[in-house]
């Protein structure tokens, strides 16, 4: 079983060329027939986008390229318990249209972290704004490259070549449109990621016997398995803690995130958003489920010659790109729409990206600076970003192959500072006699103390001390010599852990969790220390619907005119969202002022 170098034809590039195509004339369209009027309209939209195209962005910006390669491989080195995480969906739901959404799309904030400078004070939104900018400088690459190499090793394609072609074409759309482009382009490669996913699945589950088959082979390995509900913190998935640490995920991941709240407040209403968070978490669950169903077939393939053992490929990521190849190399131009997927992935990931760190900028370091910046000021800003961003990107994918192992680094910078931003929006929106100190040490003790966990599991698995159990796989039906011995998975009993530190083994399903709630309870701590916030002092605006006052005005107030002095926005902001919900006409639904 050789790796077929090469194995692109004419038809393949045709596709593919034929999507990068359609993604510049959607950038056209939006940067010359319906240019944004303002940068508010170029980063967020006018308020105006429909339901679905806004719900297939928000998965596609989800799952990235590495998703998409991840999840099957996922599947075939641990089995379907990982699918189960999704079932924490619901409860996610629940939580973000109670609870954050609201706020959020009651304030219309270009940047998320605005809120924490009006909740709380300018070092919480300088903390949230710079670890979200470093945070995209080093998740963008990996993104463009991780997929890029995964291909190269089983089609032969040059990634020095075909990556900075692939980018300059998002950052021209990205740049030239705004959000809409962004959006719509993400609209159109989610239809070849699910057609690519979908080709794959029929063809190869047809090639090795039907469907019995795969799951016949998939069970007598213990791949397909029902949920572990084991209450363990240290085993490394249990449908328990998956549910509550994957619930946290969700939240941060999936609304308080940037990239996606910009989606959000491109929408109408906030009856239309709510509609998006079901929608996206139920899409994401279906999506998810193709990716899972991948690996069960890729074993099924190749049950009884392991790829990865015997060395036909040299990494996981590639499990999915052989299978595609071997799969529809007699279909000319069905590998291509594969190519064009899982790029597309990659493209919608850095597309969003690009956009959000525009924003971010603009919003929280150049107007707190340049206080009387005009339209076209702001414009040619965020532009600039986009391009020189996209550029610094594609050289920084180009050195990443120098550094060996980057994505579980990424994996666990990312845990450190997102848990921790997820408790200080929770200490804001929950808790309104937090106070700032609270908040400002409670978040700075959280990223150490998470820093301290992560880094010291990464560690622990980069020595060898703790491995993650995997499934057992065969060679014994490979058709050529095997002259090097093979590595076999260890068996979980086999293998001692109990001398690895107890913090170091918990599963990292739970991190999300652990950062966020020691760094609420530390924050009120601090603030209950310091002086809480008497709660008639917090803009009701700022806290979950359920949390605010109804007479918070004529109670403690005399006037509207104080209320405006004391909160520095219009009183009949509250009441105007309340008739906009009910769809009722007002004076004061059409004067209402979100950037307040």
């Amino acid at each position: 079983m050789d790796i077929p170098k090469n194995a692109f034809t004419w038809p393949d590039y045709v596709v593919f060329i034929l999507m990068l195509l359609v993604c510049l004339f959607i950038g056209v369209y939006f940067g010359f027939f319906r240019a944004s009027k303002n940068v508010k309209e170029y980063l967020i939209g006018n308020k105006n986008m429909t339901v679905w195209p806004v719900t297939i962005s928000l998965v596609v910006s989800y799952i990235s390229g590495i998703s998409l390669l991840g999840f099957p491989s996922e599947t075939y080195v641990s089995g379907i318990q990982y699918v189960y995480l999704q079932f924490n969906g619901l409860f996610a739901a629940f939580i973000i249209n109670k609870i954050y959404l609201p706020v959020f799309m009651e304030l219309r904030l270009t940047s998320t972290y605005e809120y924490l400078e009006r909740r709380f004070d300018k070092s919480l939104r300088r903390l949230g704004s710079i670890l979200f900018i470093i945070g995209v400088f080093l998740w963008l690459p990996i993104v463009i490259y991780v997929p890029a190499m995964a291909l190269n090793h089983v089609t032969g394609i040059n990634t020095h070549i075909i990556t900075p072609i692939v980018c300059a074409v998002c950052i021209f759309y990205t740049c030239l449109g705004g959000i809409r482009a962004v959006i719509w382009t993400d609209f159109l490669q989610a239809f070849l990621m699910i057609s690519s996913v979908i080709l794959v699945i029929i063809k190869a589950t047809w090639d090795v016997g039907g469907l019995g088959t795969v799951i016949e082979r998939n069970v007598a390995t213990g791949r397909i398995e029902y949920p572990d509900m084991e209450l363990s913190l240290t085993k490394r998935l249990t449908f328990p803690a998956m549910v509550f640490g994957g619930t946290f995920g969700v939240v941060n991941n999936g609304v308080l995130d940037q990239v996606m709240m910009q989606r959000y407040v491109s929408l109408p209403s906030i009856k239309q958003a709510k509609r998006v968070v079901w929608l996206f978490l139920i899409v994401k669950t279906i999506f998810i489920g193709l990716c899972t169903s991948l690996g069960l077939i890729i074993f099924a393939t190749y049950f009884n010659c392991d790829p990865i053992s015997t060395k036909i490929v040299s990494e996981r990521d590639q499990l999915l790109p052989l299978l595609v190849v071997d799969t529809l190399k007699d279909f000319p131009g069905a590998s291509g729409i594969f190519l064009a997927g899982v790029l597309s992935a990659s493209l919608s990931s850095l597309s969003s990206g690009l956009n959000s760190l525009s924003a971010v900028i603009l919003e929280d370091c150049f107007k707190p600076i340049f206080r009387k910046l005009s339209p076209k000021q702001e414009q040619i800003i965020v532009k600039t970003v986009v391009f020189v961003a996209g550029i610094v990107i594609v050289g920084l994918a180009g050195i990443v192959e120098k550094f060996g192992q980057v994505l579980p680094l990424y994996d666990a910078i990312s845990s450190i500072s997102s848990g921790p931003l997820l408790g200080v929006f929770t200490l804001g929106i929950l808790f309104p006699w937090a106070n700032a100190k609270g908040a400002l040490y409670a978040g700075f003790s959280g990223i150490l103390f998470m820093g301290w966990i992560c880094f010291g599991a990464q560690s622990m698995l980069a020595s060898g001390k703790m491995r993650h159990p995997e499934k057992p796989v065969f060679t014994d039906g490979c058709t050529f010599n095997i002259t090097e011995p093979l590595p076999t998975s260890l068996p979980t009993n086999d293998f001692d852990e109990t001398n690895v530190f107890f913090m170091y083994r918990i599963s990292f399903v739970l991190n999300m969790a652990i950062g966020s709630i020691f760094t609420v309870v530390l924050g009120l701590i601090i603030s209950y220390l310091t002086g809480f916030n008497k709660i008639e002092d917090v803009d009701p605006l700022y806290l979950a619907p359920f949390l605010r006052p109804k007479s918070v005005v004529s109670q403690s107030f005399d006037s509207k005119e104080k209320y405006n002095e004391k909160f520095g926005i219009n009183v009949c902001m509250t009441e105007a969202v309340d008739l906009l919900d009910k769809r009722k006409d007002s004076s004061c639904a059409e004067k209402i002022n979100y950037q307040a």
